[in-house]
């Protein structure tokens, strides 16, 4: 009953039933007597048929008709006697043994009435049984007197006729009495069994209307289950469709890690046939060898506790192994569910073995980039060093020709000269500081070089600016002297330029 009840919430939610039904469902699906009261009807039918069968089994079998028969039988039995009596009276010629025999017969049948079995009943009946002691003791009276010889038997005629009319009442009143009670009982067996028959014809309806309801309820039943069993048709198509045409691997497994479902991105991605996969563990498909262990237990855990560490909890990276063996880097995301109390694990499975790859081809040509920058600006570097050294150099050198005595137009000439020359080192400073803001940090080249030249070369450099300012640079050295040094010759210039030129700029 409640499972009937469950499933008539369940289908009610799918498919609602019309207004006019809706009740007789509500009624049919919430009474606990849907199931019982058939039964009960049933047993009940099967109990009166069973009832009438007997009653009228006993009808048929029973003596009342004989005894009733019997009973008329003894008054005329009797009227037989009282008749022969009466001839032999008249005519005392006539022979007793006539008279003997109806007496016989009419004995033997009060006899009859005294120890026969269908009579124990009417025995107890008050006026029958004062009837039946009457006639018996009439009866014991004049046995003697029958059985006597004729001679004496005609003797006591008058006194046996007389004898036989007061009796007479008796066996009126018994037959007639012993028949009225047999009549009605009869009466009442029949309507005993019109009654169980009225019983079990209402039952019967009842049983059949019940019934009729019933086969109402489970057909409303059948018909709602028939179209959830098409909307779970319809649903499973969508989900098989969704699932065979999924650009990731869907493979569903049990709570034993067998394979229940293989979609073609799966059969794309490992290299199996979906008849080879299905029924097969999860752990020989796409497991690596090195990882089956662990997932075995994993499978084990999860199967006592319910618990397994990457369900629900997004993509992970993973490997996993093709059919050919080849081993390659994959993101799975798995799901738990249960259908029908049955465990179920459903597997996403992306092969990420190409993008892993363009990753990697995307930082190798990044890093080659930055290296490239690198080297650029590495380069940039070096030159600008390089160009502002001997600038330097050409712009000294210049100032010293100013000096000596010059043609206006050589004068001329050397002024633009210097005019160039500063542009050009302007622009080389720029260039620099853009090699340096790209190289994000200095990089140092050591090697030999002689010490004394790379002072002397950064101080005539600037030897010329500091005598137009008016001031003098001298050089001399402090503590032990060291010609050749291990240093970046470019840089240390450019630091004691930087460092000669500021103290040039702001000393007059």
């Amino acid at each position: 009953m409640e499972g009937a009840r469950r499933k008539w919430r369940i289908v009610s939610q799918a498919e609602t039933p019309a207004n006019g039904d809706s009740w007789v469902l509500r009624f049919l699906s919430s009474s606990k007597l849907l199931l019982i009261v058939p039964l009960i009807s049933f047993v009940l039918v099967v109990y009166l048929a069973f009832q009438v069968l007997n009653e009228v089994k006993q009808l048929r079998h029973t003596e009342t008709d004989s005894v009733q028969w019997t009973l008329s039988q003894a008054e005329v039995e009797f009227l037989s006697f009282m008749t022969v009596l009466d001839r032999n009276v008249a005519d005392a010629t006539r022979s007793a043994d006539q008279l003997r025999v109806a007496f016989d017969i009419f004995y033997s049948r009060v006899d009859t009435f005294e120890n026969g079995r269908p009579f124990r009943e009417l025995k107890q009946q008050q006026d029958f049984a004062l009837d039946l002691s009457a006639v018996s003791d009439f009866l014991i009276r004049v046995v003697p007197i029958i059985d006597s010889s004729d001679d004496v038997l005609q003797t006591y005629l008058p006194f046996l006729q007389e004898q036989a009319r007061l009796i007479a009442p008796e066996v009126r009143s018994m037959a007639s009495g012993g028949m009225a009670y047999f009549n009605e009982k009869s009466d009442l067996q029949r309507q005993a069994i019109a009654s169980t028959l009225k019983t079990l014809a209402v039952t019967a309806a009842f049983l059949m209307a019940t019934l009729g309801l019933l086969a109402y309820y489970f057909d409303s039943l059948r018909r709602q289950s028939e179209a959830q069993r098409r909307q779970l048709i319809d649903a499973s198509m969508r989900a098989n469709a969704v699932i065979s045409t999924a650009l990731d691997a869907v493979i569903v497994s049990d709570e034993n890690g067998q394979v229940v479902e293989f979609n073609h991105a799966a059969v794309e991605i490992f290299g199996y046939e979906r008849s080879q996969a299905i029924g097969r563990a999860v752990d020989e498909l796409v497991v690596p060898d090195k990882y089956r262990n662990l997932h075995a237990r994993t499978l084990k855990r999860a199967g006592r506790n319910g618990v397994f560490n990457v369900v629900s909890q997004g993509r992970v990276r993973l490997e996993a192994t093709r059919a050919n063996g080849e081993t390659f880097p994959i993101e799975l995301a798995l799901q738990q569910t249960s259908i029908q109390g049955q465990l179920f694990y459903v597997a996403y499975i992306r092969d990420i073995s190409f993008r892993l790859r363009a990753e990697k081809d995307l930082i190798e040509a990044r890093d080659q980039a930055l290296e490239g920058e690198k080297a650029k600006s590495r380069f940039l570097a070096i030159m600008s060093h390089e160009i502002r050294t001997p600038m330097n150099g050409l712009l000294g050198n210049l100032s010293l020709l100013r000096d000596t005595p010059l043609e206006p137009d050589q004068l001329e000439f050397v002024e633009n000269m210097e005019t160039s020359g500063k542009l050009l080192t302007d622009h080389v400073n720029d260039v620099l500081d853009i090699a340096r803001f790209d190289d994000g940090k200095p990089v140092i080249r050591n090697r030999p070089a002689c010490f004394r030249q790379v002072i002397k070369t950064a101080v005539d450099s600037q030897e010329t600016y500091a005598k137009l300012r008016g001031n003098t640079i001298t050089t001399n050295w402090i503590g032990p002297r060291r010609n050749w040094v291990n240093t970046d010759p470019g840089r240390v210039q450019q630091i004691l330029i930087n460092l000669l030129s500021n103290a040039i700029k702001f000393t007059s």
